[in-house]
């Protein structure tokens, strides 16, 4: 089992972990763009790197580490909460809201802000926030 997550490394740390391996910067986009772009869900599936380098990376303990779906909850207005649990053990909470609530300006802006970490994503918890779910709502995956 992999101990080390490269989800969540961005794009300068991928590429002084790479430099630290004795490979070239272009290995860091590469491990980069297989995370984020194509949303691997293990080192095996990247494929863009030799299989040499992806042992080395395996048998170092690095792997992807997404994080697990913990418990969710629904709301009568369709709003989904999630409990995710991420490879270091620390839990975020994240809020979906569906289309039509009223929550947005309705230019997509408060996405965009989301995105560029301008603004608390509305779960009201954070890391490791609270979640208080109805239990006859909640489920958990583990």
């Amino acid at each position: 089992m992999a101990t080390r997550a490269l989800f969540g490394l961005n794009l300068a740390e991928l590429t002084e972990w790479m430099a630290s391996l004795g490979q070239k910067p272009y290995r860091a986009r590469q491990v980069f763009e297989a995370l984020y772009k194509q949303r691997v869900a293990s080192v095996e599936e990247m494929t863009t790197l030799s299989a040499a380098l992806r042992g080395e990376m395996a048998a170092a303990g690095w792997g992807v580490g997404l994080p697990e779906i913990a418990q969710t909850a629904v709301s009568v207005d369709g709003t989904e909460r999630y409990l995710m649990k991420m490879a270091d053990g620390e839990t975020v909470e994240t809020v979906w809201m569906p289309d039509g609530d009223g929550g947005e300006r309705g230019d997509g802006s408060e996405a965009a802000e989301e995105e560029a970490g301008e603004v608390d994503g509305g779960g009201g918890g954070g890391r490791n926030g609270e979640a208080d779910p109805s239990p006859s709502r909640c489920s958990g995956s583990g």
